[in-house]
């Protein structure tokens, strides 16, 4: 067995072995079913409005069927757009710690600054395995090794959606540098690592049901 494939499993196992002990969100055939018949009832135009923003950091609701507009604010480390709210700890500060029990704490409180503020989803936290010092927003980020970052990623996870806030793991690969990126380097890190090297982090911190 590789020692990717090592990674992979010892993660989904503690990572299993942790969210047993968190409350589970279950997606039930009453709620798909809800789902399907809002569906059907959206027009074209409503169901296109859909997969774009209404306004900055809002998606689009459709009123007339009760479907309200969602909230989303950025970022890893605290609320903000158009807000004002704690500021946590950066992400390799925070992984820096090597401790689970405090990677949640911060989710949690996370989580309720986000619902204090009407926020429904988070955009974080930020996973983006280091390879390149050129990268502005590393400091979001939780480091080199993928088991560190996916461990801290995890109990992060867990703590805002405890809170019942959607978190949004983001920026799995190849966002190593900032400045001109798609003029001086189109399709920068698509080729030159490959995927498969970068998510492991990515299999770790998922939640499963």
């Amino acid at each position: 067995m590789s020692k990717y494939r090592i990674l992979v499993t010892l993660s989904a196992a503690m990572l299993m072995s942790s969210a047993a002990l968190h409350a589970q969100v279950t997606v039930t055939r009453e709620d798909k079913a809800r789902a399907e018949a809002l569906v059907s009832q959206m027009t074209l135009d409503e169901k296109i409005g859909m997969i774009a923003g209404e306004r900055s950091f809002y998606l689009r609701g459709v009123e007339r069927l009760g479907i309200p507009a969602i909230r989303i604010a950025d970022g890893p480390q605290g609320v903000r757009n158009n807000t004002k709210s704690t500021l946590y700890p950066c992400g390799i500060l925070t992984a820096s710690t090597w401790n689970r029990d405090l990677a949640y704490a911060m989710g949690e409180g996370l989580g309720r600054d986000a619902k204090a503020r009407g926020v429904q989803i988070m955009l974080g936290p930020g996973v983006n395995i280091y390879r390149a010092p050129m990268c502005g927003r590393n400091y979001e980020y939780m480091g080199e090794d993928p088991y560190l970052t996916s461990e801290t990623a995890k109990h992060y996870i867990l703590g805002v959606q405890d809170q019942g806030i959607m978190a949004t793991v983001k920026h799995f690969a190849a966002n190593n540098q900032l400045g001109r990126l798609q003029r001086c380097c189109p399709g920068f890190g698509r080729d030159r690592y490959p995927v498969r090297d970068r998510r492991g982090h990515g299999q770790g911190c998922r939640r499963e049901p």
